[in-house]
């Protein structure tokens, strides 16, 4: 099928920002963007990658409330926070539940 001028068949090879072919990077499970010239970025990208670009919207959701707010950009001005799960993850806290959650219990850092 022809996108905008450009052939989708399939999963591409890999990812033009990690490197790493589509197995590795989960681009069959999890999905790519794919950025057409002439603009930023133009090329392929698994879903880390192009969330860590920030080249599609993303809404975020709170891992303890499950409020959500409509992009990025937006939970970091309104002072969303990410707290580690203890597996290598890191998960977003709105500011409500990090001022109640976690900052109560946090561990205090030692001089």
């Amino acid at each position: 099928m022809a996108e905008g001028g450009f052939e989708i068949v399939g999963v591409p090879a890999g990812c033009d920002g990690c490197g790493c072919d589509a197995l590795e990077c989960g681009m069959l499970e999890t999905g790519f963007t794919v950025r057409l010239p002439p603009s930023d970025l133009a090329g392929v990208y698994c879903s880390s990658c192009a969330g860590l670009l920030r080249l599609v919207p993303v809404a975020v959701e709170c891992v303890n409330c499950g409020r959500e707010v409509d992009d990025d950009d937006r939970a970091e001005w309104e002072g969303w926070r990410y707290w580690s799960d203890g597996s290598g993850l890191l998960r977003p806290v709105c500011p409500d539940c990090e001022e109640h959650e976690y900052r109560a219990t946090a561990e205090p850092l030692s001089d």
